[in-house]
């Protein structure tokens, strides 16, 4: 297999080359992630499907060399995190990319666990892998796992899709929202991250700005960000759906806040000022599934959880006219903490950190290092690239993509 996977390294180099200097005709093989196959045998297993090179862009995009690194965390606002740190390089003139990442555990003072399981997802597919027992390891960062993945990629936009957690079941001493020390204790630790494989920084047009037109939230909903912030992009979209339909028939919702499980439910009810907390990416790509599944437009429509995209991706979205629904904090110089723990009805402990907010990118200029976004509470703003990056890998780089397919 590794000398299929050098000759498929030097075929690609080759033809890089012969594109690029002798204009000579396309070849007629197929390629994926794994390399140049055969289009008759797909000899590497698990491999995504062949394509013909002729659906391919132009091997000019490989000229440059690039080296991104990027971070996300489980965000738990304690200082106890699953970390997923990693690094995509490629060489000028090559095709051929490397991914490095690595699997970290953080936390601030001495602790005591006992054999662990990782589980470790690569685009799609899934690993269980033992952690010995820690005896009172001192704080810092632990790595769980250390990985490098050679990659062979002929087309910008291509991405590897990263996930972890870690079933660590302890409490930890943190100090809260009102700056009382407190136990909180931390069920399954997770991240995610959406690596490039293809884009280089060079591909940001370096400006954007977005036609939307913002939606407040309040005065009718109150605790309703999130799906205030969904209301934006389907608006923008051409749909005249109002935020009040949206959250009465369309969001998922668990009265009883102190029983929801705010990945499944928004915790309380938007209308309500002083019982409701809110929910996260998954609830508000179900609502935007029933809502366009009800006007008989599901299939016309990409809706997608990106959590774990990266500030560049995101925009990068912005450039293809796409907005996108991000969590981040209601003001932006608020570090987010621990407001309220519970066990929701499913039996798993929930933290609620604050001061959430959810938002709609909507622009970006990196001369300016700036940000603009809809702000279902103040309006068009604008804000500091790096204090937005913060607090979006705060809030779990959590983001929600809807977009029209080709040809809508």
């Amino acid at each position: 297999m590794k000398n299929k996977m050098r000759g498929a390294a030097a075929l690609s180099a080759l033809l890089f080359l012969l594109f690029q200097f002798t204009g000579c005709a396309e070849p007629t093989g197929t390629f994926n992630n794994d390399g140049m196959i055969s289009a008759e045998t797909g000899e590497f297993p698990g491999s995504s499907l062949a394509v013909p090179f002729s659906e391919y862009e132009t091997y000019a995009v490989l000229a440059a060399s690039y080296d991104l690194i990027g971070e996300t965390s489980s965000a738990t606002a304690t200082g106890t995190d699953l970390v997923l740190s990693w690094s995509s390089k490629k060489e000028e003139g090559s095709a051929a990319i490397t991914v490095t990442l690595s699997v970290a555990l953080t936390h601030p003072g001495a602790i005591d666990l006992p054999e662990k399981t990782l589980t470790f997802t690569v685009d799609g597919r899934e690993e269980k892998i033992p952690v010995p027992a820690m005896k009172n390891n001192a704080g810092g960062r632990e790595i769980l796992l250390e990985r490098t993945y050679p990659k062979t990629v002929l087309n910008n936009g291509e991405i590897m899709e990263f996930s972890a957690s870690f079933d660590y079941r302890q409490s930890v001493m943190v100090t809260d929202y009102y700056g009382a020390v407190v136990p909180v204790f931390l069920t399954r630790l997770e991240t995610k991250a959406r690596i490039p494989l293809g884009d280089v920084p060079d591909t940001l047009s370096g400006k954007a700005l977005l036609p939307v037109n913002n939606v407040m939230q309040t005065p009718e909903l109150p605790n309703g960000c999130e799906i205030t912030a969904l209301t934006i992009v389907l608006n923008y979209y051409g749909f005249p759906v109002d935020k009040l339909t949206m959250a009465d028939t369309y969001l998922p919702k668990e009265e009883d806040t102190y029983t929801a499980d705010f990945y499944k439910t928004f915790a309380g009810n938007p209308r309500n000022q002083w019982r409701a907390f809110g929910c996260y990416s998954p609830v508000i790509v179900k609502s935007a599934e029933d809502y366009l599944t009800a006007v008989g437009k599901r299939d016309a429509y990409e809706i997608s959880d990106i959590s774990g995209a990266s500030p560049e991706e995101l925009c990068l979205l912005l450039d293809a006219g796409c907005p996108v629904v991000v969590w981040m904090t209601q003001y932006i110089d608020a570090t987010p903490k621990i407001l309220k723990t519970w066990t929701a009805a499913d039996g798993e402990e929930m933290n609620w950190k604050h001061p959430l907010h959810c938002v709609v990118l909507i622009g970006y200029d990196r001369n300016a290092n700036t940000v603009t976004i809809a702000d279902p509470l103040v309006g068009i703003v604008s804000h500091n690239a790096t204090t937005f990056a913060l607090r979006y890998k705060q809030l779990g780089t959590q983001a929600v993509l809807v977009r029209p397919l080709a040809g809508e």
